[in-house]
C-alpha cells in the first residue's frame, strides 16, 4: 500500500512542480512581450526626474537588468524639469521620454497637449483619484517633523504642527527656503486652510534657521547643528536613518503628500521604451525600488510596506485636489510674499 502511494506521489510531484513553475512565471509576466520587443529595438530611454537621484538611478539600473535597455536620467528640481521640457517641445527637439516630477507640472503639461495619453496596464492597481488619462501619481512624498534625538527627547519632541510654535523651540528650528522649494509653501497653504493667522505669526516668531534645500536642512539636524526640522520629506529622513544618524520623526495630523506624477512626453523619441519604463515603475517591483526603499509612499493598492516605514493607513492625509494644485501653482508668487511677511522675522 505504501509503495503504491509512493508511486502516485512520484507521478504527481513533477506535475505539481511544473504547475508551480508555470504559475510563478505567469505571475512574473507583467509586461507585454510585443512591447518589450519594440522597446528593445529602440534601445534606450531617458527619464527626466525631479525625485530622488539615487532612486532614479536604481530604477534605471533594475530596468536595464530586467529588459537589457539602457536608461539615462536628467535630474533637477521640478521647475527646472518643467522649463527644460517646455524648451525642448517648443524647439521641436525632444529628448525626454518619461517625466516624473512633482505636482502639478505634468498636469499643466497635459493641459497643453504635451503629455501623451497612456494605456498603462499597471495603472489598474491605482485608484482613479491618483491618475488621469495622461499620467499616474507614481510617488507620495510625506512631510513629517524631524528632530535630533541627542538634543530633543522622544517625550519632548513636537508631535503635532502646533507643538512647533512652543517658545522653548525658538531659534532651534530649521526650514528649507520656501522661495526655492515648494514643500514649505504647500505647508503654508495648508496652515492657511486649517489654522488662523495667529498660528502663522507665532510660527514666524520662532526665528527659523533657513537652509537652501531639504538635504542641507536634514544634514543640519542629523549633525546636531540644529534640533528640529519644521517639515522634512520622508525620503530625506530615511537617508539619515540609514546612515545611522541620531534622528527621529513625528507624524502630525494632518500630513500633506506631495505626489510625483509620471507621464510620457508627446513625441518622445523612444515611445515604446518609455511605455515599458512607466509600466515597470508602476509595478510592485518598480514601486519597491523607486519608493519603498527610500521611505516614499505608493498609491498602488496591493503594496505591502516594510516594517521600518510608518504605516500609510495610520496617516491622516490633507489631500490636495487637482484644482487645488493648479491654484497653488498660480498663487506661488503671492504665497512666497505672504510667507516672507509671516516667517522672515528680524
Amino acid at each position: 500500500m505504501k509503495r503504491k502511494k509512493m508511486k502516485v506521489l512520484s507521478a504527481i510531484l513533477p506535475v505539481l512542480f511544473m504547475l508551480v513553475m508555470i504559475s510563478s512565471a505567469y505571475a512574473q509576466t507583467q509586461f507585454d512581450p510585443k512591447l518589450i520587443s519594440a522597446a528593445k529595438k529602440e534601445g534606450k530611454v531617458t527619464l527626466y526626474n525631479s525625485g530622488d537621484r539615487e532612486a532614479g538611478e536604481a530604477l534605471l539600473k533594475a530596468f536595464k537588468a530586467k529588459f537589457g535597455i539602457s536608461g539615462e536620467q536628467y535630474r533637477a528640481t521640478s521647475n527646472k524639469v518643467l522649463s527644460k521640457v517646455m524648451e525642448e517641445i517648443e524647439a521641436k527637439n525632444i529628448y525626454a521620454d518619461v517625466l516624473c516630477t512633482g505636482s502639478p507640472n505634468v498636469l499643466r503639461l497635459s493641459q497643453k497637449g504635451y503629455i501623451a495619453k497612456h494605456d498603462c496596464q499597471q495603472a489598474k492597481f491605482y485608484p482613479a483619484s491618483q491618475q488621469t488619462e495622461h499620467y499616474v501619481n507614481v510617488t507620495g512624498i510625506a512631510m513629517f517633523i524631524m528632530y535630533n534625538k541627542d538634543l530633543v527627547s522622544e517625550k519632548d519632541a513636537p508631535k503635532e504642527w502646533k507643538d512647533l510654535i512652543n517658545p522653548k523651540w525658538k531659534g532651534q528650528i530649521v526650514m528649507p527656503d520656501w522661495s526655492a522649494s515648494t514643500s514649505p509653501l504647500i505647508l503654508f497653504q495648508m496652515f492657511k486652510d486649517i489654522y488662523d493667522t495667529e498660528f502663522l505669526k507665532k510660527a514666524g516668531e520662532q526665528k527659523f534657521i533657513i537652509h537652501k534645500a531639504h538635504g542641507a536642512a536634514a544634514n543640519a539636524v542629523a549633525s546636531g547643528e540644529n534640533a528640529i526640522a519644521f517639515e522634512m520629506l520622508s525620503d530625506r529622513i530615511a537617508v539619515e536613518v540609514k546612515k545611522g544618524a541620531p534622528v527621529g520623526y513625528s507624524v502630525p495630523t494632518p500630513v500633506v503628500f506631495n505626489p510625483r506624477q509620471m507621464g510620457i512626453t508627446k513625441g518622445a523619441p523612444h515611445p515604446n521604451a518609455a511605455k515599458l519604463l512607466m509600466e515597470f515603475a508602476l509595478s510592485k517591483e518598480g514601486q519597491k525600488i523607486y519608493n519603498l526603499d527610500y521611505w516614499l509612499y505608493s498609491f498602488r493598492s496591493d503594496i505591502q510596506y516594510p516594517p521600518e516605514m510608518y504605516p500609510l493607513d495610520k496617516i491622516k492625509l490633507y489631500d490636495f485636489t487637482p484644482k487645488m494644485w493648479l491654484d497653488f501653482t498660480d498663487n506661488m508668487p503671492k504665497l512666497i510674499e505672504e510667507a516672507n511677511q509671516y516667517w522672515l522675522k528680524k
